[in-house]
């Protein structure tokens, strides 16, 4: 797997930049997008599959409604290093294609993540005004209902004393007296009434109140939570990078690589490792207890001397060398795959020795934080 140039990218505010005698014009200005599929015709499928995808995803961040409010610069970084992958496309340089691709893909990934963030706090914030409007609703009607019982309270309480004065009217004394204290026992129960009524219409009020801010709190903490989340999830990606590109791991369009040269790990033909290669190892071993989330892909590759049926099987044998090694360094096999690819795509030439040691080598592809690699669509070989 060959190691992509370390281009630059060409930013809205830069006039151009140069690398290697080779200079790229600022590509949104340049190629078109359909100039830029065109040249990829001639390049190879890892890299046609590489542009094509990033374009995919740039499209679809450009479609979202919310791209330019929610991720502007994300968005424009992406569209410029697909312009860039697309002019590097019109000079058939593939690792040139491969690698802004990559940078346009996780510019468009960043955006999206962006994007989608903006609409669950815009959910948050709708799904709480509904919820504060059904609550208020609620509320008021109880509210009235409180009122219409005091209401209807304060009117029986009118005719009490209404019946008591035409009683006082018609009746003897002695009638007009237990009559009086009927009316008047009445009279205490339908303002009593009335005045619970009063008090649980003020209650209710209250209670609103209540019930309101906390529906408030509670959506500033999910907010709150959210960006939390997604900021350690950045966090924990870039101390990965990081520690990956300490141990001489390049970035490839399908992720980090760290490239083992067999001669440094086995003896000529064989497939026990050396104790030369254990400190390696353990560094990588390391690394993957610190992020117990990422995913590992180990394939082995040799030159074409020999049969492929031989080829085939010791580097499937060099590649379990290395997971047995990761296995007894404290890594739990299930997180990494084992593959032996024989002589088959090779980093160098075979005629000369130089060129088929490049080629005796064991990679180790790690997938990003969250165990998602690159490039992970049925039948499509991680290249």
């Amino acid at each position: 797997m060959s190691t992509p140039m370390p281009w630059t990218r060409v930013e809205p505010d830069r006039g151009l930049c140069r690398h290697g005698g080779v200079r790229w014009l600022r590509a949104a200005a340049l190629l078109p997008g359909l100039l830029a599929l065109a040249a990829c015709a001639s390049l190879s499928r890892p890299a046609r599959d590489a542009y094509t995808q990033a374009q995919d995803q740039v499209q679809q961040l450009q479609a979202e409604p919310l791209a330019n409010e929610a991720a502007g610069m994300p968005l424009q970084r992406a569209r410029t290093d697909l312009a860039n992958a697309g002019e590097a496309a019109a000079h058939h340089n593939a690792d040139a294609v491969m690698y802004w691709s990559y940078l346009a893909s996780r510019e468009a990934e960043t955006g999206q993540a962006m994007v989608d963030e903006l609409q669950a706090r815009n959910q948050i914030a709708s799904a709480t005004a509904e919820r504060e409007r059904l609550l208020s609703d609620y509320q008021r009607r109880r509210a009235e209902l409180a009122q219409q019982r005091a209401a209807a309270a304060e009117r029986r309480a009118q005719q009490a004393e209404a019946q008591l004065q035409q009683v006082q009217q018609q009746h003897d004394q002695q009638q007009q007296q237990a009559q009086l204290a009927q009316a008047q026992t009445q009279v205490d129960e339908a303002r009593q009434q009335a005045q619970q009524a009063e008090q649980a219409a003020e209650q209710a009020q209250q209670q609103q109140a209540a019930q309101s801010a906390q529906v408030r709190q509670q959506a500033q903490q999910q907010v709150q939570q959210a960006q939390a989340q997604a900021e350690q999830a950045r966090a924990r990606e870039a101390q990965a990078r990081h520690e990956l590109s300490s141990l001489k791991a390049h970035q490839t369009s399908q992720g980090m690589v760290l490239t083992l040269n067999s001669s440094l790990l086995f003896a000529t033909g064989r497939d026990k490792l050396e104790p030369g290669a254990m400190p390696t190892i353990h560094s990588v071993a390391a690394v993957l207890r610190e992020h117990p989330r990422i995913k590992l892909r180990v394939e082995g590759f040799t030159d074409d001397r020999g049969s492929d049926v031989f080829n085939d099987a010791l580097s499937q044998r060099r590649a379990q060398a290395v997971a047995n090694a990761l296995e007894s360094d404290g890594v739990d096999p299930s997180r990494f795959s084992v593959i032996g690819r024989g002589a088959s795509l090779p980093v160098a030439s075979n005629a000369t020795s130089a060129g088929r040691q490049q080629n005796r080598r064991v990679e180790l592809l790690f997938s990003d934080t969250e165990g998602r690699f690159a490039s992970n669509q049925p039948g499509q070989e991680l290249r």
